[in-house]
């Protein structure tokens, strides 16, 4: 598939979130924020940071596992995973 028709194919999909699903994130994002604020300041700020820091590398972990997922399904123009290959190109930027 080319790049023009991938673009023909992805055009229909809806970009950005409602309104209310993004007001909802953000208040998530506040509330952690905060909850994280308050643990760090507290008795066992050690184990606040170990749990942030394992977070962080598994994340980091799953969005560079969808980019090079992402990559190898266009470089080798497989057709097998187009289910799969959407919300691993989602995570990247084009």
């Amino acid at each position: 598939m080319s790049g023009q028709e991938r673009r023909g194919k992805l055009s229909g999909i809806p970009h950005g979130a409602p309104a209310g699903l993004t007001m909802w994130f953000c208040f998530l994002l506040a509330a952690g924020v905060l909850r994280f604020l308050l643990e760090v300041t507290g008795p066992d700020r050690l184990r606040t940071w170990q749990i942030f820091l394992v977070n962080l590398l598994f994340w980091s972990g799953m969005a560079q596992g969808a980019l090079v997922f992402a990559a190898t399904h266009e470089i080798v123009q497989a057709r097998w995973g187009g289910t799969w290959s959407f919300p691993s190109s989602a995570l990247t930027w084009r």
